[in-house]
């Protein structure tokens, strides 16, 4: 059987409903607006989001010239194992693009 304990806990949660608030966050403390970092903190957050940023871009562009250079392999093997001149000709070419990926 359930009963009620008393009335101030309703009137408290009342209370909490009509006046909110504001979330921590908001409240007008230094810590807060830098999500608890000193100005140094946050400048060194910033360089810190900006090499990252650099190296992840950095890094695709090497993983895609590898995969294209993985490719490029594929075909010369292919066509050194077709042994015709039109593949061997072929191979030049590939093997300069394959070269001027790597340097």
């Amino acid at each position: 059987m359930t009963t009620l304990n008393s009335s101030s806990d309703v009137e408290s949660t009342m209370d909490e409903r009509s006046n909110p608030q504001p979330p921590s966050s908001t409240v007008n403390d230094h810590h807060n607006y830098n999500n608890g970092l000193s100005d140094e903190e946050e400048k060194n957050s910033g360089e810190s989001q900006a090499l990252w940023t650099t190296f992840t871009d950095s890094f695709c562009e090497v993983q895609s010239v590898l995969e294209r250079n993985r490719v490029l392999i594929q075909q010369v093997n292919e066509n050194h194992r077709l042994k015709n001149h039109e593949s061997m000709v072929s191979n030049v070419a590939l093997i300069q693009e394959i070269n001027n990926n790597v340097s």
